[in-house]
């Protein structure tokens, strides 16, 4: 996109994953092996951080996001809204951007899965968080595993596959029935994937749904924007 073509460091360190973005150069790694030197060097560094936060101690003049709820349009739903977690709050930029006098859903699919209704009016409607498919499968000490590999049989004729399916099968039918309820709620609504878990979930769905695999890279993008102009 456009917004990653200039000479700003980009990065949106998740609870699972750390992505950035530089020079248009897009790049992704998990926290537990993430090294600040994997950063390229720039004097123009921003962050939204939800978690582990210490991660980038030792990189020079990051400036983190700090949220004006009320800004790009936006009318945040939450009755606090410094409970919305800055990734959330960028993906809510981003979409009003890419998707402007839409109806949007926001599904993103990672360590946890959000939902976010943003209205064409700007009104944020609220959301739901729910667990992703790691914390799903860790839930029960009896079959807990790290396995985070595809698998949604109707049936299955072992333990571990009974489990495996089952839970992804969870995971798909949860967000599934969110999507249904929500395009009855708000008229032609646009469904927008994110997150590291997204396209799996997408092969097992149908409809048109749009996927935007950097959502809160170009929301950040946009915010860090905004503050540069009022410098």
């Amino acid at each position: 996109m456009s917004q990653f073509s200039d000479h700003k460091l980009l990065i949106d360190v998740g609870n699972s994953n750390i992505k950035w973005s530089f020079m248009g150069d897009y790049s992704s790694t998990s926290v537990t092996d993430f090294r600040v030197d994997m950063l390229p060097n720039s004097d123009n560094t921003w962050a939204s951080c939800v978690a582990h936060c210490d991660i980038l101690a030792g990189a020079d003049n990051i400036n983190y996001v700090d949220p004006d709820y009320q800004s790009f349009g936006l009318e945040c739903g939450y009755d606090n809204p410094q409970e919305l977690g800055t990734d959330r709050y960028l993906g809510l930029v981003a979409a009003k951007d890419l998707y402007k006098n839409n109806n949007i859903v926001i599904v993103d699919v990672g360590s946890a899965v959000t939902f976010d209704v943003l209205l064409s009016s700007g009104l944020h409607s609220g959301g739901l968080i729910m667990p992703g498919l790691s914390a799903l499968r860790s839930s029960f000490d009896k079959f807990s595993t790290n396995d985070q590999s595809e698998q949604a049989a109707p049936l299955a004729s072992s333990t571990k596959d009974a489990w495996m399916s089952g839970t992804n099968l969870m995971l798909i039918n949860a967000i599934k029935l969110q999507i249904d309820g929500y395009k009855d709620m708000y008229a032609d609504s646009t469904i927008i994937f994110t997150g590291g878990g997204a396209q799996k979930v997408l092969r097992r769905l149908s409809g048109n749904h749009k996927y935007h695999e950097d959502l809160v890279l170009y929301g950040l993008s946009i915010y860090a924007q905004s503050i540069i102009k009022k410098l």
